[in-house]
């Protein structure tokens, strides 16, 4: 387990998010560092089911008071998933995966109202999302690709 406290934060999120969404193999949530989106073969014809994958790309800290510390966190989240039929995806298709980042990953995340029951010091700052990257949907691996990257603030004991 990582000591990290934005590691434990991704991995937070992926639990919250698989308990939440309970995906059925092949889709998956999981955290790394990087992830290829298919191979250097096939390229993204290999993407199977609904990918999220949850990202650590920074973080600072500084005290808040001589108990508590605070650290922001810069989380970026993909959420990947190929078209399989011949053809561009029709716009049922595509806004049904829209509507999943909204509703699992940009309102899932949001705790700037309400933190959630496992880090009561955690606040969601900002959620900017690319909502499709259209090159990949209408390139040859038909890729539903959108990014959400996601700052989160919390107090943790010094």
């Amino acid at each position: 387990m990582p000591t990290t406290p934005t590691l434990i934060l991704c991995e937070q999120l992926a639990a919250a998010l698989r308990g939440a969404w309970r995906p059925v193999a092949p889709s998956a949530v999981e955290w790394h560092y990087f992830r290829r989106l298919g191979d250097a073969e096939e390229g993204e014809h290999r993407v199977r089911g609904r990918q999220v994958i949850i990202y650590p790309t920074g973080y600072d800290n500084a005290p808040e008071t001589r108990g508590e510390d605070r650290y922001t966190h810069q989380i970026t989240v993909h959420v990947a998933e190929r078209y399989p039929d011949a053809g561009d995806p029709p716009r049922d298709w595509v806004t049904e995966r829209v509507d999943f980042v909204f509703d699992r990953i940009v309102q899932g995340f949001d705790f700037g109202r309400e933190s959630p029951d496992w880090n009561p010091k955690l606040i969601t700052e900002s959620a900017v999302v690319t909502v499709c990257e259209v090159d990949r949907l209408l390139g040859a691996g038909n890729l539903f690709l959108s990014v959400v990257e996601l700052t989160f603030s919390e107090l943790r004991d010094a």
